[in-house]
């Protein structure tokens, strides 16, 4: 089996893994508590979204590992075709049958081509979602924050503070989001080098 590939999207997708994801997790930990000084809505407001985020894209994630694992396994499964056709180069040539394997090798690659169009429409669901509850977040957050003004529970200085600090959980979301297509590709390499090995 062919694990060029596996290596190559395993070495790439590990500093994202090692570096940006535990960032933007940590940033959103700290950004929670630290709404929490400000008011008690703040609060239980960013635990609400984070669950809302965190149950969309749990849902939204699995379709998208099934099919990077099958992309994946269309990928091999094209490489080792075309790895093959020199070997049987000159029985291609002098058979009637010619036409069979180069019809073979267009499924193999429409398959390829079919799992990638459809991973590529998960990851669009991903960010279309992902822009909603930013703007649903941001509006939301603004309302909220010009009652509290309005009622003197906090002052304009916390009002712009609790934005910024909210601004900083949406961008560590959207880097976490923007970087799953790097989670799929890296776990379902270690599944096939994994398999590979045993």
């Amino acid at each position: 089996m062919n694990n060029f590939f596996d290596a190559h999207m395993v070495q790439k997708g590990i500093s994202t893994w090692v570096f940006e994801i535990p960032k933007a997790i940590i940033q959103i930990i700290i950004g929670s508590i630290l709404l929490c000084l400000y008011h008690p809505f703040y609060f239980i407001f960013s635990l609400l979204f984070l669950l809302i985020f965190g149950f969309v894209f749990i849902n939204v994630s699995r379709q998208g590992l099934d099919l990077a694992i099958k992309e994946s396994e269309n990928k091999i499964q094209d490489v080792d075709r075309f790895e093959e056709i020199p070997r049987i180069i000159y029985s291609l040539n002098n058979s009637q049958f010619g036409n069979m394997d180069l019809l073979k090798s267009d499924d193999h690659v429409r398959g390829y081509l079919f799992e990638r169009n459809a991973q590529f429409n998960i990851l669009l669901r991903q960010f279309k979602t992902l822009i909603f509850l930013k703007s649903a977040v941001i509006i939301l957050t603004l309302i909220l924050g010009l009652c509290l003004v309005m009622n003197k529970e906090i002052t304009v200085g916390q009002f712009i503070a609790t934005e910024m600090v909210i601004l900083i959980i949406v961008n560590s979301l959207d880097k976490i989001v923007v970087n799953l297509e790097y989670a799929y590709d890296v776990i379902t390499s270690f599944q096939k080098i994994a398999r590979a090995w045993y």
